[in-house]
């Protein structure tokens, strides 16, 4: 499920990819139940556990909230961006990831469908080349702890301090 969350306090919503219907086309194939409304909820029913039931991204707390099927992930814009699975931050070969500093306010401004197998952010930074596959995305939720602590001492290796806005 794909929803747009209330970004001001107005309660408007932000379109997620801006026209929805350029993530329904693909999305249709595959899945077994299909539903879409006027509130911009897509709702998608399918077999495999490590394909999202649901997606939200909440654009003022830069956090995307990702739902598997018994499980639910908040993920921040932050983390994603610096995990991106892109040549650009994981390089082309092991060992050769580049280490991603000044991420603290990134936020995404939209998202992509790639087929029917996952994700493209499009970052305010202007990176949009990581493609998060459904696989991805859930090895990169359950091993959120893990891969953020790693990265926290990286920084720290590297004698740099994140700074987040107030």
């Amino acid at each position: 499920m794909l929803k747009n969350l209330p970004t001001g306090s107005t309660g408007t919503t932000e379109p997620l990819a801006g026209n929805l219907h350029r993530i329904l086309r693909p999305l249709q194939s595959g899945l077994d139940k299909f539903a879409y409304n006027t509130h911009f909820t897509l709702v998608l029913s399918v077999m495999s556990k490590n394909v999202p039931t649901e997606i939200y991204l909440n654009r003022r707390t830069r956090m995307l909230t990702v739902s598997f099927e018994q499980e639910v992930f908040e993920l921040s814009c932050e983390y994603l961006r610096v995990h991106s699975p892109s040549a650009e931050v994981q390089g082309h070969g092991p060992g050769q990831d580049v280490l991603q500093t000044g991420k603290e306010n990134v936020n995404i401004d939209s998202i992509e469908s790639v087929g029917n197998y996952g994700i493209k952010p499009v970052f305010d930074d202007g990176h949009d080349t990581g493609i998060f596959s459904w696989d991805t995305l859930y090895k990169l939720a359950i091993n959120h702890n893990e891969n953020w602590e790693r990265y926290m001492q990286r920084l720290e290796e590297a004698g740099i301090t994140r700074k987040l806005d107030s």
